[in-house]
């Protein structure tokens, strides 16, 4: 019986811990940490989808001269234009009035609202390159040469001759 006793105490130690914690991995068995599961390789962040580029009034009264003050260029605000005639046409621009605000986004598009309401609350999700991912994937190398360095600085040999 005394030879049985620590086993069976060291049995219920065990469930006790697994009740406790549940039956999900313990944090400190993590032995295989790689930089994806410490930093996230691309931070995203969210901005607004249409950003205010100015209002018809009497300095500028007419679209094509906001989207020139806007772009700096009277070609590429023609080419807004143009790009946007599935959306409006000549005489949606004709018949604006003084103090619609004029709304543009990262692609081109134009969003005006005769009745001078405000752009709607899209959002557009944004990844950049974290740079904390590339220095803990370097301090993790060191200095070894893996699979994923071969594919990105991979020269490839191409055979011209005909």
């Amino acid at each position: 019986m005394s030879r049985i006793y620590p086993f069976v105490v060291l049995i219920f130690l065990i469930l006790d811990i697994f009740t406790i914690f549940g039956c999900s991995k313990l944090p400190w068995l993590n032995f295989h940490k790689t930089p994806e599961k410490i930093v996230p390789k691309h931070i995203t962040y969210t901005v607004p989808k249409w950003q205010p580029i100015g209002v018809l009034s009497e300095e500028l009264p007419t679209v094509i001269r906001v989207l020139k003050k806007y772009t700096g260029s009277m070609s590429a605000a023609n080419s807004i234009i143009k790009a946007n005639n599935w959306k409006y046409d000549q005489n949606f621009y004709q018949n604006l009035l003084f103090g619609i605000n004029i709304y543009i986004s990262e692609d081109g598009e134009l969003y005006i609202d005769p009745n001078d309401r405000a752009a709607p609350d899209d959002v557009i999700i944004k990844r950049k390159p974290n740079p904390d991912y590339y220095a803990i994937k370097m301090k993790s190398s060191n200095g070894a040469y893996s699979q994923e360095d071969e594919m990105e600085n991979s020269i490839v040999e191409e055979d011209l001759s005909e």
